[in-house]
């Protein structure tokens, strides 16, 4: 660590430590229940264009009662014989949340710390803050595509490269509780069960009822081979941004096509945005920061405990391995 970049990171730890009555020493700092770091991950998921678009929701409890999706549906009653009374048809059933913990663990060595020295246009602090957060926003996509089990004693990420034995994601929970609303192994092609990609479509959309089916802000979630050669507005941002989510200029089967990092290239979801929920305890994240200069980096261990939920399986349909035959 060059002798510039000691000095910002020990006044880094000096800046956390005031404001949490912590230990100066720059060489082993603990911090629990810190708000600071709640905050800038819930400001890093705000910007980003994908996750900043579905539900984060802050509980009070490890345990709890989910918001759910509904539609108000009109409706008559001829009151001189009967109450009114709301519909409850379209009204998504009751789910429960349970947040229990997501890890991880990761380190900075020193030569990229010292690159952050060397930007003229942003702070040593704002430059580490985005860096950390951002690998907080890949573990939750890999975790919440990917997601199948949780493992009980340790995962084995050489056995589960995608965090499938991290946590249980959105896609899992769909093919566990909705299985009418999936399909495996679809082709497409010429000469196939369905000639086109706007044919898939159509085909996945059927699978959910109306009204779910009818909504204004349902959207094609696609794997990269689904996108395929989709026309898209790219900046120069976003040859950078690694957890960016492609959106497609113009619409796919009558949807708008959006494709994000880590979800499964072979994979096809639709559903409305405000169907795939986060919710995470407060106060629980935890973050254990180690400068390890016999290793020459820093070790950041990060906790915080999160459950992915689809608010209501009605408003969801789900293809998974399609092959494309071009």
């Amino acid at each position: 660590m060059e002798n510039l970049t000691d000095q910002k990171y020990r006044a880094h730890i000096e800046t956390l430590s005031n404001d949490l009555k912590l230990d100066k020493s720059g060489e082993i700092e603990v911090y629990e229940s810190i708000t600071k770091e709640e905050l800038n991950f819930l400001k890093s998921i705000k910007k980003h264009n994908f996750l900043g678009s579905i539900n984060f929701f802050k509980a009070n409890q490890v345990k709890g009662t989910c918001l759910g999706l509904n539609i108000p549906i009109p409706n008559r009653t001829n009151t001189d014989k009967y109450n009114r009374e709301v519909t409850k048809a379209f009204i998504t059933p009751i789910q429960t949340f349970e947040c229990t913990s997501l890890n991880l663990d990761s380190y900075i060595n020193y030569a990229k710390l010292d690159s952050f020295t060397q930007l003229d246009d942003v702070k040593f602090e704002s430059a580490l803050d985005s860096y950390l957060n951002a690998q907080l926003l890949t573990a939750l996509f890999i975790s919440g595509w990917n997601g199948k089990t949780k493992a009980t004693d340790i995962s084995d990420p050489e056995a589960n490269p995608l965090g499938e034995d991290t946590h249980i994601g959105w896609l899992e929970r769909i093919r566990a509780n909705a299985p009418l609303k999936t399909e495996k192994g679809a082709k497409v092609g010429e000469g196939q069960t369905y000639k086109s990609r706007n044919a898939l479509i159509k085909a996945c959309l059927a699978k959910m009822d109306n009204p779910y089916r009818a909504k204004g802000d349902l959207v094609a979630i696609c794997g990269r081979s689904i996108f395929g050669e989709m026309q898209t507005a790219t900046t120069a941002e976003d040859l950078t941004d690694k957890n960016k989510a492609i959106i497609a200029q113009q619409t796919i089967g009558g949807l708008k096509a959006i494709c994000c990092p880590y979800f499964p290239e072979n994979s096809l979801l639709i559903t409305s945005l405000d169907n795939l929920s986060v919710y995470y305890y407060k106060d629980a994240f935890r973050r254990f920061e180690e400068n390890v200069p016999a290793k020459d980096r820093v070790e950041y261990y990060r906790t915080f405990k999160v459950d992915f939920i689809v608010e209501d399986y009605n408003a969801v349909a789900l293809f998974d391995d399609i092959e494309i035959i071009e």
